[in-house]
């Protein structure tokens, strides 16, 4: 069967990751705490800032919409203050898409040198959440990041450097940037790192190093790496007969509930199935399915049908930091 193998510079549609690539971390760090004071509200009011909750909600009852909506994340972002903002209290900010609220607690974090928040506030820039976009302060914070290791940040350095978004695009630094985080077990990067070795991108083309970095992302559920695994193996002449259906079958039977290519897959390798090949794909699926037993199931199936003939290891070449 013939299938589109996607690129590196596809990437973007993957952020923000489960893990996948830019998605916000959730791990907690505090700040010291600060004095609260409420400067703007005289600005927008043109009146003190009242002293109690309710003198502040009759207050903002008279405001315009837009005024509220300001005035809201103002008073929350007062509340926050009152208890030592958070690296928690900036990601529920952030999911609720109050990012006036999120961004100064991001800033303030990463002014001290946390990570996740230098990599949270660089999202903020790279994607312009309530404020202008801007690659260059995105990438200077993902930097910051990545120099204590962050998985994300890496992650989101070889995506600009993929996509050439606000920098020079650049293969190369997009695959040592994102090998990083593969070699640190991410499997949106060992994804990212399979295409990279399929495609030749950044790194000379290898079909066997390509296979083991897609098997290790699959093995993790990651239903593009086991999308693009099925057409792999659909085009591998060393299989015969049957398991050149089943094998492909089975794994966009895992990838189909996200990828909607899988359905289509399945349906154009249907029609050359018969009705015990689609059987036998089902029950190795489920056996895939199973936590932790993809590959084992993968390489059982394979190896039994090969009489004599060697399974690609799931071991890298080189080792894991």
């Amino acid at each position: 069967m013939q299938g589109k193998v996607p690129r590196t510079r596809d990437v973007r549609s993957h952020a923000p990751h489960a893990g996948e690539t830019t998605e916000i971390h959730t791990r907690i760090s505090c700040i010291e705490d600060q004095p609260c004071k409420e400067p703007v509200y005289q600005a927008i009011v043109g009146a003190p800032a009242p002293c109690t909750h309710l003198e502040k909600l009759n207050a903002m009852l008279s405001l315009s919409t837009a005024h509220k909506h300001l005035l809201a994340s103002l008073l929350l972002l007062s509340a926050l203050c009152s208890h030592a903002a958070t690296l928690e209290d900036g990601l529920a900010a952030y999911k609720a898409k109050d990012y006036q609220v999120a961004a100064p607690i991001f800033q303030a974090l990463a002014d001290q040198g946390n990570a996740d928040a230098q990599n949270n506030l660089g999202l903020i820039y790279w994607k312009g959440l309530g404020t202008t976009k801007d690659n260059q302060r995105a990438r200077e914070l993902f930097e910051k990041a990545a120099e204590q290791n962050h998985v994300n940040a890496h992650v989101n350095l070889g995506v600009i450097y993929a996509l050439g978004d606000g920098v020079p695009e650049d293969a190369q630094l997009a695959y040592t940037w994102i090998r990083k985080a593969a070699d640190r077990g991410d499997a949106f990067a060992q994804y990212f790192i399979g295409l990279a070795y399929l495609n030749g991108e950044g790194v000379g083309a290898d079909p066997r190093q390509a296979l083991i970095w897609l098997r290790k992302s699959a093995e993790q559920g990651f239903d593009k790496a086991l999308l693009t695994l099925g057409l792999v193996y659909s085009d591998d002449k060393h299989l015969k007969g049957p398991k050149r259906l089943i094998v492909p079958y089975a794994l966009f039977i895992l990838a189909a509930p996200h990828q909607d290519a899988a359905k289509k897959a399945m349906t154009t390798l249907a029609q050359t199935m018969t009705a015990a090949h689609i059987k036998s794909a089902e029950a190795l699926a489920r056996e895939m399915q199973a936590p932790r037993n993809l590959l084992k199931a993968l390489d059982s199936y394979l190896s039994s049908r090969r009489q004599g003939s060697q399974t690609v290891s799931n071991t890298p070449t080189t080792s894991r930091p």
